[in-house]
Protein backbone atom coordinates (compact mmCIF):
# COMPACT_ATOMS: atom_id res chain seq x y z
CA UNK A 1 0.00 0.00 0.00
CA UNK A 2 1.29 3.62 -1.16
CA UNK A 3 0.95 6.49 1.24
CA UNK A 4 1.16 9.88 0.65
CA UNK A 5 1.36 13.06 2.58
CA UNK A 6 2.62 16.84 2.87
CA UNK A 7 4.17 17.85 6.23
CA UNK A 8 5.99 20.60 7.55
CA UNK A 9 7.73 18.96 10.03
CA UNK A 10 8.71 22.41 11.73
CA UNK A 11 5.32 22.52 12.55
CA UNK A 12 4.40 20.29 15.74
CA UNK A 13 0.64 20.24 15.12
CA UNK A 14 1.12 19.33 11.28
CA UNK A 15 3.95 16.74 12.88
CA UNK A 16 0.94 15.35 14.82
CA UNK A 17 -1.47 14.95 12.24
CA UNK A 18 0.78 13.40 10.08
CA UNK A 19 1.44 10.46 12.45
CA UNK A 20 -2.36 10.33 13.23
CA UNK A 21 -3.11 9.92 9.25
CA UNK A 22 -0.78 7.50 9.42
CA UNK A 23 -2.25 5.42 12.03
CA UNK A 24 -5.52 5.72 10.62
CA UNK A 25 -4.28 4.80 7.52
CA UNK A 26 -1.39 1.73 7.75
CA UNK A 27 -1.42 0.73 11.60
CA UNK A 28 1.16 1.46 14.25
CA UNK A 29 3.99 3.15 13.04
CA UNK A 30 7.37 0.87 13.95
CA UNK A 31 9.88 2.63 12.25
CA UNK A 32 10.45 6.65 12.22
CA UNK A 33 13.74 7.85 10.20
CA UNK A 34 14.67 11.60 10.74
CA UNK A 35 16.44 12.46 7.79
CA UNK A 36 17.73 15.91 8.69
CA UNK A 37 18.04 19.10 6.55
CA UNK A 38 20.99 21.01 5.40
CA UNK A 39 22.31 24.24 7.22
CA UNK A 40 24.37 27.29 6.50
CA UNK A 41 27.74 27.29 7.96
CA UNK A 42 30.08 30.39 8.38
CA UNK A 43 31.21 32.57 11.23
CA UNK A 44 28.22 33.62 13.25
CA UNK A 45 28.86 37.16 12.22
CA UNK A 46 27.84 36.87 8.79
CA UNK A 47 24.61 34.59 9.27
CA UNK A 48 21.27 35.98 9.51
CA UNK A 49 18.71 35.14 12.36
CA UNK A 50 16.64 33.75 9.72
CA UNK A 51 19.70 31.22 9.16
CA UNK A 52 19.63 30.29 12.83
CA UNK A 53 15.77 29.91 12.80
CA UNK A 54 15.65 27.77 9.51
CA UNK A 55 18.26 25.43 10.38
CA UNK A 56 16.89 24.84 14.24
CA UNK A 57 13.85 23.12 11.92
CA UNK A 58 16.79 20.33 11.95
CA UNK A 59 16.40 19.97 15.52
CA UNK A 60 12.46 20.16 16.07
CA UNK A 61 11.46 18.00 13.09
CA UNK A 62 13.55 15.15 14.68
CA UNK A 63 12.08 15.97 17.88
CA UNK A 64 8.46 16.41 17.12
CA UNK A 65 8.14 12.79 14.78
CA UNK A 66 10.38 11.16 17.22
CA UNK A 67 8.70 11.97 20.48
CA UNK A 68 4.65 11.44 18.74
CA UNK A 69 5.23 8.28 18.31
CA UNK A 70 7.94 6.87 21.07
CA UNK A 71 5.02 6.60 23.86
CA UNK A 72 3.17 4.18 22.01
CA UNK A 73 6.43 2.34 20.66
CA UNK A 74 7.52 1.82 24.11
CA UNK A 75 3.97 0.97 25.52
CA UNK A 76 3.85 -1.75 22.60
CA UNK A 77 8.19 -2.69 23.64
CA UNK A 78 8.40 -2.50 19.78
CA UNK A 79 9.66 -0.19 17.43
CA UNK A 80 12.51 2.02 15.93
CA UNK A 81 12.99 5.91 16.06
CA UNK A 82 16.32 6.84 13.74
CA UNK A 83 18.26 9.59 12.92
CA UNK A 84 20.08 9.44 9.40
CA UNK A 85 23.16 11.80 9.03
Amino acid sequence: MLFAAVCDVGVRAEVGRLIQSVRENLGEIDIVVNNVGTIIAGPADNQETESFEEAMQNFWGPYYATSGVLERMKARRFGLPASAR
